[in-house]
């Protein structure tokens, strides 16, 4: 009968020890799970570039407001800004259109060309043209003519 109870007590002995290093696990690992957590959110990128094709930018509805990357017709780079109501409302292009060159546009309310700055194709001296309705009224700079 000592024999078994001594097999019972050193059965019992082990399920305890058993008992503690599991319950040391299931306390342990989500306060390890819970701090890794903490320092990965703590930590900041330190990244020196981001590659994209385009970067677009939303208000807190989620409507498009501003959108930043390449025409797929040329491949250039432009910048878009878009009002309240969705409409593209001004162009900034490093190069693009029929000219190649840089250049500013400034679109009224129905879309259509207001104001635009940029440079001659020829010359490389700097114009600006008004319009109104998207018609061309005038302008000054390095235009030698304007051609629509």
């Amino acid at each position: 009968m000592s024999n078994c109870l001594t097999t019972m007590e050193s059965r019992l002995t082990k399920l305890e020890h058993r008992n503690r290093l599991l319950t040391f696990v299931c306390l342990g690992l989500p306060c390890v799970a819970f701090f890794m957590g903490a320092e990965t959110a703590e930590s900041v990128w330190q990244g020196k570039k981001v590659t994209a094709e385009q970067f677009v930018l939303t208000n807190a509805d989620g409507d498009v407001r501003a959108v930043l990357g390449t025409r797929p017709s040329d491949g250039g780079a432009e910048f878009v800004m878009l009002d309240q109501d969705g409409k593209k409302r001004l162009f900034l292009t490093a190069t693009g259109g029929q000219n190649n060159t840089p250049g500013i546009v400034l679109l009224s309310k129905n879309e259509r060309k207001a104001w635009l700055a940029g440079l001659n194709r020829d010359s490389g001296i700097g114009s600006v043209d008004f319009y109104q309705d998207g018609q061309f009224k005038g302008g000054v700079g390095g235009s030698v003519y304007h051609k629509e």
